[in-house]
Order: structure tokens, then C-alpha cells, then sequence
């Protein structure tokens, strides 16, 4: 049975590059759908402040100040600011257990 209301979009982690390990590991604990949707509307929010929409807040000054951040800078400080994932996580990768 197919569900028509939903539009299914995907991301792919290359396990080889430190920046991409360091946000699976970030991730493993999370809800990934609901994380990811979370930073769409701040983003959202944000450009919406820009073109004057959005009044001006002490919460919208924080967020034009992280529009400032890359996107792994960004996540980063999301990560610092949730609790920790565990110290090393193991993911299946081409059918072999991998560390992380």
C-alpha cells in the first residue's frame, strides 16, 4: 500500500570522510526525520525574518547570528548542546561491521 501524502527525500553519509562520521555518530540516538525537519524550519524562520516577516526577537537574533555558521559548524554546536551519542558507534556498511 502506498501512502501519496508522503514525498520521500534522502541523504547520503560517505563513512569515509571525519565530517560525515562525526554527524552519523551525531544522529544515531535522534530521530532523524523530525531533526532534520526541525532545521528546515529554522531555516525557514530565518529567511523569513530577512525578508521582514518575521518580527525581530532575542530568539531570531540568535538565529541570525548560527546563519553565520557552516552546516557542519552548525550541527556541531547542535551536538554540544544535546547529550552526547556514545564513544563509538557501529554501523553495518556493505554488509561488514563498521566503528565509528
Amino acid at each position: 500500500m502506498s501512502n501519496k501524502n508522503k514525498i520521500i527525500k534522502s541523504v547520503s553519509f560517505n563513512v569515509t570522510n571525519e565530517d560525515d562520521k562525526k554527524m552519523l555518530k551525531h544522529l544515531l540516538k535522534r530521530n532523524f526525520s523530525g531533526y532534520v525537519k526541525k532545521l528546515i524550519m529554522r531555516e525557514i524562520e530565518l529567511k523569513g525574518e530577512k525578508e521582514g516577516a518575521v518580527p525581530e526577537s532575542s530568539e531570531t537574533t540568535v538565529l541570525k547570528e548560527e546563519k553565520k555558521l557552516t552546516a557542519a559548524e552548525r550541527l556541531e554546536q547542535l551536538k554540544k548542546e544535546r547529550i552526547a551519542a556514545p564513544e563509538r558507534i557501529t554501523l553495518k556498511v556493505d554488509g561488514k561491521n563498521q566503528e565509528f
